[in-house]
């Protein structure tokens, strides 16, 4: 994609601060300069009741996107997904002119959550082959697989977990994490168990 203007402008930089993360630069901002200046930055942080909060601050307009591609989504609505993505929302595909990407990745969070005595865990992968879906501990160890085989793309895939170890056992109340591995993609979400 490409900005509007020939080049940024001083107050389209952005100042990294804290532990925030430069995720685009501009290149060349300055005419003769070869220095990088942060474009896009975005910060992830836990708040006040232990929920993961992110932000992404862009130092330019989406109206100034312009697509390098003739056909298909308008890469400002790629940008956008990726940004949606980065703060865990699920993002629906458009309806518009060109051929859509009709499969994903994706690990939805489990409902209900906190749950007792069951949840379901609902995912998605974008390319066939050998998936794994399985349930940890917070201290990080392997309590329950779910799934540990081949899945198709372009099915959404549900599991539910009854709240047993692997051996059969009931499991004490706290938070789990969850964690699907596909080809190419891992994403992990938290759970918790009330009894």
């Amino acid at each position: 994609m490409e900005g509007g203007c020939p080049s940024p402008n001083t107050f389209d930089i952005l100042e990294q601060t804290g532990n925030s993360v430069v995720e685009m630069n501009y290149h060349y901002w300055m005419p003769g300069d070869s220095t990088f200046a942060p474009a896009i930055l975005s910060q992830q942080t836990v708040n006040a009741v232990d929920s993961t909060v992110g932000f992404v601050l862009s130092g330019f307009s989406f109206h100034y996107i312009r697509d390098l591609k003739p056909a298909g989504f308008p890469a400002r609505y790629t940008h956008m997904q990726h940004i949606l993505e980065f703060l865990d929302n699920v993002v629906d595909q458009p309806v518009g002119s060109g051929t859509p990407e009709l499969t994903r990745n994706n690990l939805e969070q489990n409902v209900p959550n906190p749950f007792n005595p069951t949840t379901t865990i609902k995912y998605e992968v974008k390319e066939s082959g050998l998936v794994s879906l399985r349930i940890y501990n917070v201290a990080g160890q392997l309590v329950k697989t779910l799934v540990d085989g081949q899945r198709n793309s372009g099915q959404l895939y549900e599991a539910t977990w009854n709240g047993l170890n692997n051996s059969g056992q009931p499991v004490s109340s706290g938070v789990y994490f969850y964690k699907l591995v596909a080809k190419n993609f891992t994403q992990t979400k938290k759970m918790v168990l009330l009894k």
